[in-house]
């Protein structure tokens, strides 16, 4: 069967309840049904959207799906009732690009990702926040070629994502310092002492995301931010 890719730009997907499935189901080549946040077996694309307050009465609360490449978008409240991924679950691959998961939850692991035994994740820019006693990621051998650079998490204990870049910011415990959900579509702004802010030199900030989830241009005040969201810059470059 065919990959699929969903156009979901500048959408929000809010809030949804599934006993069984998530939110845009994706089976074979065909958008079957729209109950939670996304669900199928083939890639999903998800880009410049957010998923809020969704439930899977399994695994991936958010969304889930064989390869997952997600852009600009961000994850919240989302909950996997009795599995792992509250934010998104792959079956293979995971790939995040100035994405925010933020207090997303699950029974079994992974609060915010969990991907596909053996497979690559790969992430950039993003924000990965759970509350205490949880853990971000839920990851089984992940593949040698996975790649990380410019991302934040908060693991208590540990780095469940596995973060090792030395661009990587592994906090235990910290806050994302991110204000509550607002906005159209509704998203997480980094406050004005976000740990997440001008984190990324302007020669390292994406050549292919130039503006954020709301068309905020990048960088802003010469660095950009961290996470799914451009915050406006206030001042004067000296």
């Amino acid at each position: 069967t065919a990959d699929v890719t969903l156009d979901m730009a500048g959408y929000a997907v809010q809030p949804n309840n599934s006993a069984g499935g998530r939110g845009i189901a994706v089976y074979g080549d065909h958008a079957v049904a729209v109950q939670g946040g996304a669900h199928g077996t083939q890639s999903l694309t998800g880009a410049s959207s957010t998923f809020v307050d969704n439930l899977s009465g399994g695994s991936g609360g958010g969304g889930s799906g064989g390869d997952l490449w997600i852009t600009n978008s961000t994850f919240t409240g989302n909950a996997a009732g009795s599995g792992s991924g509250g934010g998104i679950y792959a079956g293979k691959s995971v790939r995040l690009e100035h994405a925010t998961f933020a207090f997303n939850s699950a029974t079994s692991g992974g609060a915010n990702v969990r991907s596909g035994t053996g497979q690559p994740f790969h992430s950039f820019a993003s924000v990965l926040a759970v509350n205490s006693d949880a853990s971000n990621c839920a990851m089984t051998d992940p593949s040698p070629s996975s790649t990380s650079s410019y991302n934040w998490t908060n693991d208590d204990v540990g780095d469940s994502c596995g973060f090792d870049d030395p661009t990587d910011v592994v906090d235990h415990g910290g806050d994302p310092g991110l204000g509550a959900v607002g906005g159209t579509p509704p998203v997480l702004v980094p406050e004005d002492t976000s740990p997440l802010l001008d984190t990324i030199p302007a020669a390292s900030c994406s050549a292919t995301l130039p503006t954020d989830q709301v068309g905020t241009t990048r960088p802003q005040g010469g660095r950009c931010d961290t996470g799914a969201i451009e915050v406006p810059f206030q001042g004067e470059i000296v």
